[in-house]
């Protein structure tokens, strides 16, 4: 028998920041926000969330060749794609 504990939006929160320490975000991205619009969510479903969002950011950086200037930008810190 398995037992899920749905927590409450500050732990959400506080998952999401502990999930994200290591990530690049956008700076208008606020994980307040996102904590409330997971309700419901345990803690594997917000770092699939996660995990998924980098995914795509992924992506969009080889997919899409008009990104030059992103492409530059993570070149510059190492990151080659």
């Amino acid at each position: 028998m398995a037992f899920l504990i749905v927590v409450n939006i500050l732990t959400h929160f506080r998952i999401l920041k502990v999930l994200c320490d290591k990530v690049r975000l956008a700076p208008d991205l606020n994980l307040q926000h996102l904590a409330q619009l997971t309700p419901g969510y345990v803690g594997v479903d917000l770092r699939f969330l996660v995990t998924k969002a980098g995914q795509i950011c992924i992506k969009r950086l080889v997919y899409l060749p008009h990104c030059l200037c992103l492409q530059r930008d993570l070149f510059a810190r190492g990151l080659h794609i």
